[in-house]
């Protein structure tokens, strides 16, 4: 009978609290972390905490599909390796900043 009690109040718990939503009317994403992020950059803190936020500030050239095992474009449209210690990539067109202004070649390099 005890089970069934804790089951009972669990379920009115459940009913009574809303859901969380994001608030696509005001295009804001909120996240919370334990630690303060103090930089956004993964290299220099390692930490769990900028490498979150560094994912979602930045992007990358390309992608990698542990699953798959292969590299998939992201910035890039296409890329190839001219000789052992040069890469050429091509960058996709209409991708923007935050601001509206278009990425080129200079903002990669």
């Amino acid at each position: 009978m005890r089970c069934l009690g804790l089951a009972a109040v669990a379920l009115a718990v459940t009913v009574a609290v809303p859901s969380a939503h994001a608030q696509k009317a005001k295009d804001t994403l909120r996240v919370g972390f334990y630690q303060p992020v103090r930089m956004v950059d993964s290299f220099y803190d390692p930490g769990p905490e900028p490498t979150v936020a560094a994912r979602v500030v930045f992007d990358t050239l390309v992608n990698y599909d542990p699953i798959k095992q292969v590299y998939l474009p992201s910035i890039v449209a296409s890329w190839k390796q001219v000789d052992p210690l040069t890469m050429e990539f091509t960058v996709r067109d209409g991708i923007t900043f935050h601001d509206g202004e278009p990425l080129d070649i200079d903002d990669v390099i």
